[in-house]
C-alpha cells in the first residue's frame, strides 16, 4: 500500500481508532511490511452484548493490525442460530502479541494467526493459580451435527512463547495440537509447562503430512513445524544446523541470518528494523566537553518498539511512552514534568462541616481547597454526643501542603492544645469565592464577609509564612487574648488599600515584649513568629524560608548573583562551592570527571580510588550499552578490567577471559590467527560469572588448524600440517595416510592410484610404492631405482608372473630345463622356507602360552591367590575368606532379576562342587558380544567386591571364568532401598529410619577405612535383607585409593549428577568427602520416601544451581537437628563435612530417642510387614519341580557357619529373614551395637564361645553325606570339613574347648561374675518402648497387637504358583537395572509427597520397547539416573531424573 493510500485509510477510520493505534514500520528477515499497533483488551471472559456485535468488534479493532499491544481475546462467537462458521481473516496480519492470547468459545474452523511469531506474555490470563499465555478451550458447537468449531490451529509461523503457560482443553474437534513440540522449542519462559486435556475427539484426526516428520499445526504439507536441531554454540536459536549459523542474541522467535537486523522478533526493543537492548537514550556522554549532551537519535520506547513520537492517547515520560505520569510529575503539554514542591492534588472543603480526627487524613497531600476550610473547638477536642473522638493538633499537619482555599479559612476553637496556626505555613492564596457571614458585627459595623476569620483565646503566634494574597473579602483576627506579632504585619499589602481588615483586641504589643515575642533580628517588614523562618522578609540574606545574616561557605551554600540569596551546593561537592553546578565545587564527594564532580563515573570510564579521577576503559571494552563499561583499566573481562567486551580470548584451562580484543576497520571484531569464533552460551561457567551471553569468544584452534572456524580438525581453514582432501568432508592431519600421498604445493592428502598399494608419492599409475595387482617394469633406472607400473594384468610382452618383494612382477616367460646348480638352490629354499614356517609356528604358540600364563597370574593377583596356587577348581581346601573361582556346572540359573551395565543378573543357585548345600545366588552374567575392556571392568568390580568384608556390604562368593563371565554374590531377597520406602512408607517409622541410616554410615566407613571410594552411593544402591538390615551394593562404580592418594581422577562415562557434589561434576574428582555429600542425598531420599532429588531441575543446571547455594529442602519429617547434618553433607568445602564414623555415631544416637529428631503421624503405631520368600521354592522352580538330598543354606551361613551353641539360643544379629531349612523365620531388627569395630567385620554374641579363628563348622543336617562329601580332607580349624563332626578341635596354642570359654569370658564378658558363669546365656537384645523386636515364634509372619491385646496370626502367602524366574516384571533386586522395563510400571507416588504432573508429556513413553543394544540417550527412562558428561562441554550434560 503506497503512503498516501495509507495516510487517507487511517484518516477514514473513527477518531477513536486512530487514538489506538500507531503506523509503524517493521523490518522482519529484511522485508519491510506496513503496519499498525492495536490496543488490545483485558475482558477475560465477561461479555459485551451478543455474539454479532463482539465480531464486528473484533473485526473493526483488529483489521490490518500487526502488533497487539497488550492482549488477544478473542471469545464467545457462539452464535447458535450461525449455520456457518465465523470468517476471522482479518486477524491474519498480527505478527505479536505482548500480552496473552485467549480462544474461548469460537465457532470457527481455525483462527488464522498464521503469521504470529511471537506472544510475550507479559501479562498472563490465571486460571487456578496459574498463569497462561496461550489459552484455547470450548471452541465447539455443543451439537455436533454440522461440524462447527475449532479444528486446526495453523500457527505455522509461531516460534517463541517467551513467558506463561499453554493450556488446551475441551476442544473435541482440534486436532494435531498434540504433535507440535512445545517445550524447548516454542515455550522457553523459565517454569513454563504445556497441559493438554485429551478428551475424546469429534472427528477422526489424520496424521501430518509426510514432509513434517511427526510435527504439524494442520493437514498438508504446508502446515509443518519447522524444527531446526541448532549446534551447542547457538543456545537453541538458529537459522540453521551449522555452529555458526546462530541468531543474534537480541532475536526471539528464531531468525533469517546472524545479525541484529535478520530477527523474526525482538526479545527487548526494535529501533529501525534493528533489535536492540534498549532504545536510543535521552542524553549521551560528550567525552570531549565532559558532559552529557541531548542524543540526536534519541527515541521512546513504547512496548518493544522504539518511536521518535509517542501516540496521541499516551504522556511522554523521560524516554517512554506512558498513560499517566507517575507520582511527584505533573502533565504539562502531553510531557510528564517535575514538580514545583509538592504536586497539585485538588481536594474538596469542609463545606457544611468541619475537620475532624475523622476525615482530617483526606487531607494529606492536598495543595487546593477546592471550597472553605473550618477548624472548631470540636476539632481537637473531639464531640462526645456525634461520637468523634478528639486528636492531636500535630494531626493538623496533614494542611502542611496546603497553597490555596478557593472560599474561606474559619478557626473558631479555644482549645488548649492549640497554641500556633503554623500546619498552614504554606498556604499562599485565600480566594476569597464565598465568605463567612456568620460573625457579629465589629464597633458597630455590619460584617460584610470574611476570607480568614480567626478567634483562639490559646493562639500565640500565626505562622502564615508564606501568606501573600487575601481575595474577595474581609480579614478578621479579633479577641485573640494570647496573640502575639499581629501588630507587627502590614495587613493592606494582603488585602489592597480598599479592603476592610479587622485585626484589632488581641494581645497588646508590650505585654509581649515583656514576655520575648518579638520578631527575629534577621527580619524586616514584620514576622508571623519566633525565628527566623517567620519573617515577613529577611533584613539579610535568605536561605530557602529562614533568614541568614551571611552565607556561610562552611554550611555548603554559596551567595547568588543578586548578593541576597543563599543557595546549596551541588549535592556532589564535598565542602564549599562557587555556584550551584558540579563544577563549581571546590572539592568532589565521589569522583571528579574532568571539571565536573559526579556520583559514579560514566560507562566508559572508571573511578580510581586513589586519585578519585574518572579515567578512561581500555579501548577494547564495551561502551555504552547495557551492564558495560569498566572496573579498571585491564584489557581483559573481570574485576580490574571491563564489564563486556565485543570479542575476548577465552582460555579453557583457566576458565578466564585472558584478552579483549579490538574491532577491525570495518567495526567488527576478528579473532587473530589460530583461534576461532564462538558465541558464548547461557550453560557456560564464564557467562554467569561476566553475564557474557551473547558475546564472541574467540577459542584457540586445534593443533592440527594453523587457522580454522570450530573446535574440530574438521573446521579448519588453513591446516598446520596436511588436510585430507579424500573424503566428502575435509579434515587435518599430521601426516597421510597409506592410501593418500602429500602434495607440499598445497599441503593436502590427495588419493593415489587405484593401482598403488601402501602408499605413493604422486597420483599416477608409476609413483605407487607397492601394486595392489602386478608390477610392470619399465626398464628405465632414476637415481638408482627401477622405474616400474602398476597395472591391472600384465601386457602381452611380459605374460608371466614371478613374486618379488611382496608384489607379483611381471616378466618374460621363464627358460625350460634347469641347471643342476638352480636344482639345487630351489630345493635348498624350500627347505629354508619350511624351516622358517616351523620356527613362526613354535613362536606363535609359546606367545599364546606366555599370553595365558600373564592372564592367570593377574587373575590371581586379584582375587587373592599366590603365585604357586592353582587358578583352576581343584579338589583343594578354598579359603572361604577370599575370592573363589568355580566350575559353571556348579550354578543353576533362574529367572531375570534385571539387567546390568554390561550384562544380565539372574536369580539362581549355587551347588559348590562336592559339598551337601544347596545356596541361593544372583549371577550377574557378561552378556554376549562385550568389549574386553567391560570385561575388565567385570573383573575390576570383582575385585573390589571381594576386598569388602563387612556386615553392611553385599559380599561376592566366587567368579565362574567361562565364556561369558559370571560374578556370584548375595541374593537380597527385598529388592532395593528405594522402592522398599516407596511401597511400604505408611509403615515406616522414625526408628526404623534412623538406623538405616546408621547402617548405611557405618558401611560407608568401613569403606572409608579401606580406601574405597564408592562413587555412586544412592539409595537404589543399597539392597534390603530384612526390613531392618541394609546393605550398600554396586561396587561397579568404585575405585581403590592407594595409601598415599587422597583424590581419584575419573575418567569419562556417565555420572549421577543430583547425587554428585560440585566437584565432582566439574572436575571429575571423586574423594570420601564426595561420598558424604551422596550420603546427605541418600538420606533425604529416606526421609522424604522415595522423592527425586531436584525434580523439576534439569541435570544441566544443578552446578549453578549448587553454586548460588541452594540445597535439596528440609523433609517434611526431618527436624532442624537432623537438616543441619545434611546440610553439614552439603558443604562446598569438601574438608568441612562430616566424616563417615562422625555420621555413624550421630544417627546411632538419634536411633536411641527417634521420636526426637522425626516427628511422624502415628509414629507409635507403624510396623513393618512380614517380607520372606521360600527357598524351596527357588530351588523346585530352577530344578524342574525335583528337590535334591542337598541341604539349602544362606550365603552368610555357609560363609561364616554358626555353632551349635548359636543354633539352639538364636542367631547372631543381624541374619537372613529365612531359615536355613526353606521355613519362614522372624524378620530381626538390629541392636544398638549388633558389631565391633575394634575386633573385626563381626562380634559374636556372647552364646557364642567359639573363637573365629577356630570356629569348626557343625551346619550340616546329613552327616554321612557332609562325610562322604569331604571324604580325604583332613581335620583343621580352617577346614569346612571333619572326618568325625562331633569332635571338638583344638587351637594352635594346645586349648580345648572350655579353656577357650573361660580366657573368652576373662576378655570380653562383662564384670558381672554371674554372667561369667552362664555360658548358655541368649544374647541380650535392646527392647525400645514401641518393642520394635518381635518375640521369636516358628511363625513370625504374625505380628502381636500389643495394644489391643489380641495375636493376630496371618498366615504366609503361597507363592508356589508364581513364576518369579520367567516374568521380567516381578522384580525382586531392581539395583541391576540400568535401563528400566516397560513391562513393569512404576511404584506410584500417591502418598503426601507425591506431586501432581502437567495433563501434557509430549514425549510419550508409556508403550514404548526399549532394547538396551539400540536404546539412544533420548529414550532412556526415568530409571536411568546417570547423565553423560563430556569433560569439556557441559551443555552436553543431559535430563537427569530419578
Amino acid at each position: 500500500m503506497a503512503k498516501d493510500t495509507w495516510k487517507s485509510f487511517t484518516h477514514s477510520l473513527p477518531r477513536c481508532l486512530q487514538l489506538g493505534m500507531l503506523v509503524i514500520l517493521l523490518n522482519i528477515g529484511n522485508v519491510f511490511v506496513e503496519g499498525r499497533t492495536c490496543i488490545g483488551t483485558k475482558y477475560e471472559l465477561s461479555m459485551q452484548g451478543d455474539a454479532i456485535y463482539r465480531y464486528n468488534l473484533y473485526r473493526e479493532r483488529y483489521m490490518n493490525c500487526t502488533y497487539v499491544q497488550g492482549n488477544l481475546e478473542i471469545t464467545f462467537l457462539d452464535n447458535p442460530q450461525l449455520d456457518h462458521p465465523y470468517d476471522l481473516s482479518f486477524l491474519k496480519h498480527i505478527r505479536e502479541v505482548t500480552g496473552y492470547v485467549l480462544i474461548v468459545s469460537v465457532f470457527a474452523n481455525y483462527v488464522p494467526l498464521e503469521n504470529l511469531r511471537v506472544i510475550r506474555g507479559k501479562t498472563l490470563y490465571y486460571q487456578n493459580n496459574r498463569g497462561y499465555s496461550l489459552y484455547v478451550a470450548l471452541n465447539s458447537k455443543p451439537s455436533n451435527s454440522d461440524m462447527f468449531g475449532l479444528k486446526e490451529l495453523r500457527f505455522v509461523n509461531l516460534h517463541e512463547i517467551m513467558a506463561g503457560d499453554v493450556y488446551f482443553s475441551k476442544n473435541p474437534l482440534l486436532c494435531y495440537e498434540n504433535t507440535v513440540v512445545w517445550n524447548g522449542k516454542i515455550v522457553t519462559g523459565e517454569g513454563s509447562q504445556v497441559f493438554v486435556d485429551d478428551d475424546a475427539k469429534g472427528r477422526s484426526c489424520g496424521s501430518c503430512h509426510r514432509s513434517c516428520e511427526g510435527h504439524c499445526w494442520g493437514a498438508g504439507p504446508n502446515m509443518c513445524q519447522r524444527i531446526i536441531k541448532c549446534a551447542p554454540q547457538c543456545d537453541g536459536s538458529c537459522y540453521g544446523s551449522g555452529p555458526v549459523e546462530c541468531c543474534h542474541y537480541q532475536c526471539a522467535g528464531g531468525c533469517t541470518g546472524p545479525t541484529n537486523k535478520n530477527c523474526t522478533a525482538c526479545r527487548h526493543f526494535l529501533d529501525d528494523g534493528a533489535c536492540v537492548p534498549y532504545c536510543p537514550q535521552r542524553q549521551i556522554y560528550d567525552e570531549k566537553t565532559f558532559t552529557f549532551v541531548d542524543n540526536p537519535k534519541f527515541k521512546y520506547t513504547y512496548g518493544s518498539l522504539c518511536v521518535k513520537e509517542c501516540p496521541d492517547h499516551l504522556l511522554m515520560d523521560q524516554s517512554g511512552c506512558v498513560k499517566k505520569c507517575p507520582e511527584g510529575k505533573v502533565a504539562n503539554n502531553r510531557k510528564c514534568e517535575p514538580c514545583k514542591g509538592p504536586c497539585p492534588k485538588s481536594c474538596n472543603g469542609t463545606g457544611d462541616t468541619y475537620i475532624t480526627s475523622q476525615n482530617i487524613n483526606s487531607f494529606n497531600g492536598c495543595t487546593i481547597i477546592e471550597g472553605n476550610l473550618k477548624i472548631l473547638s470540636p476539632t481537637i477536642d473531639g464531640d462526645m454526643f456525634n461520637n468523634i473522638p478528639p486528636m492531636s493538633p500535630s494531626q493538623l499537619e496533614a494542611l502542611s501542603q496546603v497553597r490555596e482555599v478557593t472560599h474561606y479559612v474559619l478557626i473558631q476553637s479555644n482549645s488548649p492544645n492549640l497554641t500556633s496556626l503554623a500546619f498552614l505555613r504554606n498556604l499562599e492564596i485565600i480566594h476569597g469565592r464565598e465568605l463567612h457571614t456568620g460573625g457579629k458585627a465589629t464597633l458597630g459595623v455590619p460584617q460584610r464577609g470574611s476570607a480568614l476569620d480567626v478567634y483562639s483565646q490559646t493562639v500565640t503566634y500565626l505562622g502564615f509564612s508564606s501568606l501573600k494574597r487575601v481575595n474577595g473579602g474581609e480579614i478578621r483576627i479579633t479577641h485573640n487574648s494570647a496573640l502575639c506579632y499581629w501588630y507587627t504585619i502590614k495587613w493592606e499589602t494582603l488585602t489592597g488599600p480598599k479592603s476592610l481588615h479587622f485585626v484589632e483586641q488581641n494581645k497588646i504589643e508590650a505585654e509581649c515584649e515583656r514576655e520575648g515575642r518579638v520578631c527575629s533580628a534577621e527580619c524586616r517588614d514584620g514576622c508571623w513568629g519566633p525565628g527566623d523562618d517567620k519573617c515577613v522578609k529577611c533584613a539579610n540574606k535568605r536561605l530557602g524560608n529562614k533568614c541568614l545574616a551571611t552565607c556561610d561557605p562552611s554550611l555548603g551554600i554559596y551567595t547568588k548573583d543578586d548578593n541576597v540569596t543563599c543557595d546549596y551546593c551541588h549535592p556532589e561537592c564535598a565542602r564549599t562551592c562557587t555556584g550551584p553546578e558540579a563544577k563549581d565545587c571546590d572539592s568532589c564527594k565521589n569522583y571528579k570527571n574532568g571539571p565536573y564532580c559526579v556520583k559514579e563515573c560514566p560507562e566508559s570510564m572508571y573511578g580510581d580510588n586513589t586519585t578519585k579521577e574518572c579515567k578512561k576503559c581500555h579501548e577494547n571494552c564495551l561502551l555504552l550499552q547495557e551492564e558495560s563499561g569498566c572496573s579498571g583499566p585491564g584489557n581483559f573481562v573481570g574485576p580490574g578490567g571491563c564489564s563486556k567486551c565485543k570479542m575476548f580470548i577465552y582460555d579453557k584451562r583457566t576458565k578466564n577471559v585472558t584478552e579483549c580484543l579490538p574491532t577491525s576497520d570495518k567495526g567488527q571484531p576478528q579473532c587473530p590467527a589460530g583461534y576461532y569464533g564462538h558465541r558464548v552460551t547461557s550453560h557456560e561457567h564464564l557467562n554467569t560469572a561476566y553475564g557474557l551471553q551473547g558475546m564472541q569468544s574467540c577459542e584457540l584452534c586445534n593443533p592440527l588448524c594453523k587457522t580454522c572456524f570450530g573446535a574440530l580438525p574438521t573446521e579448519c581453514n588453513e591446516c598446520t600440517f596436511f588436510k585430507d582432501i579424500s573424503m566428502s568432508v575435509h579434515f587435518c592431519v599430521v601426516s597421510c595416510t597409506e592410501r593418500n600421498y602429500e602434495d607440499h604445493n598445497d599441503k593436502t592428502c590427495k588419493p593415489c592410484n587405484s593401482e598403488c598399494r601402501k602408499g605413493c608419492t604422486g597420483p599416477n599409475s608409476t609413483q605407487c610404492n607397492f601394486c595392489s595387482n602386478v608390477k610392470v617394469p619399465l626398464g628405465i633406472t632414476v637415481n638408482g631405482v627401477d622405474m616400474f607400473n602398476c597395472s591391472s594384468e600384465c601386457p602381452s610382452h611380459l605374460p608371466h608372473k614371478r613374486r618379488e618383494a611382496g608384489d607379483e612382477v611381471c616378466s618374460t616367460p621363464p627358460v625350460i630345463g634347469l641347471a643342476t646348480g638352480q636344482i639345487a638352490g630351489i630345493a635348498g629354499g624350500s627347505v629354508v622356507f619350511g624351516l622358517i614356517c616351523i620356527i613362526l609356528l613354535a613362536f606363535l604358540c609359546y606367545k599364546r602360552q606366555k599370553a595365558k600364563e600373564t592372564t592367570i597370574k593377574l587373575t590371581s593377583k586379584m582375587i587373592g591367590y599366590g603365585d604357586d596356587e592353582p587358578l583352576t577348581p581343584t579338589d583343594a581346601v578354598p579359603d572361604l575368606s577370599k575370592l573363589r573361582l568355580i566350575k559353571e556346572c556348579e550354578i543353576r540359573k533362574g529367572g531375570i532379576i534385571g539387567s546390568g551395565a554390561f550384562g544380565t543378573v539372574y536369580k539362581g543357585v549355587w551347588i559348590p562342587d562336592g559339598e551337601n548345600v544347596k545356596i541361593p545366588v544372583a549371577i550377574k552374567v557378561l552378556q554376549e558380544g562385550t568389549s574386553p575392556n567391560h570385561n575388565r571392568e567385570l573383573l575390576e568390580e570383582a575385585r573390589v567386591m571381594c576386598s569388602v568384608e563387612h556386615q553392611c556390604c553385599v559380599r561376592i562368593l566366587a567368579v565362574c571364568m567361562t565364556a561369558q563371565m559370571m560374578l556370584i554374590t548375595q541374593l537380597m531377597p527385598l529388592g532395593c532401598l528405594l522402592d522398599y520406602v516407596r511401597k511400604n512408607k505408611q509403615n515406616i517409622g522414625s526408628k526404623v529410619l534412623l538406623n538405616w541410616c546408621a547402617q548405611i554410615a557405618k558401611g560407608m566407613s568401613y569403606l572409608e577405612e579401606r580406601g574405597i571410594v564408592h562413587r555412586d552411593l544412592a539409595a537404589r544402591n543399597v539392597l534390603v535383607q530384612s526390613p531392618s538390615y541394609v546393605k550398600i551394593t554396586d561396587f561397579g562404580l568404585a575405585k581403590l585409593l592407594d595409601y598415599n592418594e587422597a583424590e581419584y581422577h575419573a575418567a569419562g562415562g556417565k555420572m549421577p549428577i543430583k547425587w554428585l557434589a560440585l566437584e565432582c561434576i566439574q572436575h571429575r574428582i571423586f574423594t570420601h568427602k564426595t561420598d558424604v555429600w551422596s550420603y546427605g542425598v541418600t538420606v533425604w531420599e529416606l526421609l522424604t520416601y522415595g522423592l527425586r532429588p531436584y525434580e523439576n531441575v534439569r541435570a544441566r543446571d544443578i552446578p549453578d544451581l549448587l553454586e548460588k547455594g541452594e540445597r535439596l529442602p528440609q523433609p517434611s519429617i526431618a527436624t532442624i537437628d537432623v537438616y543441619m547434618i545434611m546440610i553439614k553433607c552439603w558443604m562446598l568445602d569438601a574438608e568441612s563435612r562430616p566424616s563417615f564414623k562422625e555420621l555413624h555415631e550421630e544417627f546411632s544416637k538419634m536411633a536411641r530417642d527417634p521420636g526426637r529428631y522425626l516427628v511422624i503421624h502415628g509414629d507409635r503405631l507403624m510396623r513393618l510387614p512380614s517380607h520372606t520368600y521360600d527357598k524351596r521354592d527357588l530351588i523346585r522352580s530352577i530344578s524342574g519341580g525335583t528337590e535334591g538330598p542337598e541341604e539349602i543354606m544362606e550365603a552368610e551361613d555357609y560363609l561364616m557357619p554358626r555353632s551349635s551353641t548359636e543354633n539352639e539360643q538364636g542367631p547372631m544379629s543381624p541374619t537372613s529373614p529365612v531359615s536355613p531349612s526353606g521355613g519362614i523365620t522372624k524378620p530381626l531388627l538390629p541392636v544398638s551395637e549388633p558389631y565391633d569395630n575394634d575386633r573385626g567385620a563381626r562380634a559374636y554374641p556372647r552364646g557364642d564361645y567359639l573363637n573365629t579363628e577356630n570356629k569348626r563348622d557343625k551346619k550340616y543336617g546329613n552327616l554321612e553325606a557332609a562325610s562322604a562329601a569331604s571324604r580325604g580332607r583332613g581335620n583343621s580349624v580352617n577346614s569346612r570339613y571333619s572326618s568325625d563332626p562331633c569332635k571338638l578341635l583344638v587351637d594352635m596354642k594346645g586349648r580345648g574347648f572350655f579353656e577357650r570359654i573361660k580366657e573368652e569370658d576373662e576378655v570380653d564378658s562383662p564384670v558381672n561374675p554371674q554372667q561369667k558363669s552362664r555360658p548358655d546365656r541368649p544374647p541380650m537384645l535392646p527392647v525400645d518402648e514401641d518393642d520394635y523386636l518381635q518375640p521369636k515364634s516358628t511363625n513370625p509372619a504374625a505380628y502381636m497387637d500389643l495394644i489391643g491385646g489380641k495375636e493376630q496370626v496371618e498366615e504366609p502367602k503361597d507363592n508356589h504358583d508364581n513364576d518369579v524366574f520367567t516374568e521380567t516384571g516381578n522384580i525382586d533386586n531392581p539395583e541391576y537395572f540400568a535401563a528400566f522395563s516397560p513391562t513393569s510400571p512404576e511404584t506410584p507416588l500417591n502418598g503426601p509427597f507425591s506431586d501432581k504432573r502437567p495433563l501434557y508429556n509430549h514425549n510419550n513413553n508409556n508403550n514404548r520397547q526399549l532394547n538396551k543394544s539400540s536404546a539412544s540417550a533420548e529414550d532412556l527412562p526415568d530409571r536411568n539416573y546417570y547423565n553423560d558428561i563430556r569433560p569439556m562441554e557441559m551443555s552436553k550434560v543431559e535430563e537427569s531424573n530419578c
